[in-house]
């Protein structure tokens, strides 16, 4: 049994003859750690060593809840320790769009209480927002270094890598999206980063050009493209930069 993807690291030391794979699993605030042992890999040089992930990220669980026609959800508490790593800029738009309160709040009996009550205010009063109930253990941008910690894996993309998401590739300058024609082959076509507008539709993270964005140019399902968690992370980082320019950028 393990108990940290630190100790899958021990083992890829310890039995360099065989190959250790660690299936990655968890929300927001298991990803950083995850990163931290594949970032301990790759200082080690450890060829024997990966991650099989299965990561996801909660606001798009909560906004396939909300975009459901069946659904009559009042209100939400959004989870504290997820909220201690993210922050809770991502929950602001779910907030007003579909106009229904979000209040982060801690796991004690008296942080649920209280989360409970300042929701009910919300509904009382009309007022569809975010509100942080949990201000002793969350940040409102989050926890800069374990975000720090993800940023750090697109140092591939400033040495020049790509990254393949199902239908399109990313670079550090922007988004390649490839056409699969049925007689006439492949046709690719550059987007770079401040020609495109993104955002989280019902599970998937999807693309549109900044100047039409009613026109879906690609998508990623957060359940069934690998890694889109990490994407979006970065992407919801990018977006806050002055030049949206090279993704990388948010390392910086």
């Amino acid at each position: 049994m393990l108990y940290s993807p630190l100790d899958a690291i021990d083992l890829a030391v310890r039995y360099p003859d065989k190959q250790i794979v660690f299936f990655a699993i968890g929300f927001e605030t298991t990803a950083p750690v995850h990163m931290m042992a594949l970032k301990e890999a790759i200082r080690r040089k450890l060829d024997n060593f990966s991650l099989l992930t299965s990561l996801f990220m909660v606001p798009p669980a909560i906004e396939a809840i909300l975009s459901d026609a069946g659904s009559h959800v009042d209100g939400f508490l959004a989870a504290g320790h997820v909220c201690a790593i993210t922050g809770n800029g991502d929950y602001h738009h779910l907030a007003a769009r579909y106009k229904t309160p979000m209040v982060v709040t801690g796991f004690e009996p008296a942080d649920l209480l209280y989360g409970i009550y300042r929701c009910l205010l919300q509904l009382e009063a009309g007022i569809y927002k975010v509100e942080n109930a949990y201000k002793r253990a969350v940040p409102e941008e989050g926890n800069p270094a374990a975000r720090a910690l993800m940023a750090e894996m697109l140092d591939g993309l400033r040495k020049g890598k790509d990254y393949r998401f199902g239908d399109f590739s990313v670079s550090d300058n922007g988004l390649t999206m490839t056409q699969r024609g049925l007689f006439k082959g492949s046709q690719s076509e550059f987007y770079e980063w401040k020609r495109l507008k993104w955002g989280i539709v019902n599970g998937n993270l999807v693309f549109t050009p900044a100047e039409a964005t009613d026109k879906l140019l690609t998508s990623a399902s957060f359940l069934w493209v690998d890694n889109t968690h990490i994407l979006s992370v970065a992407l919801a980082l990018l977006q806050k930069q002055t030049k949206l320019e090279r993704l990388s950028s948010i390392a910086d």
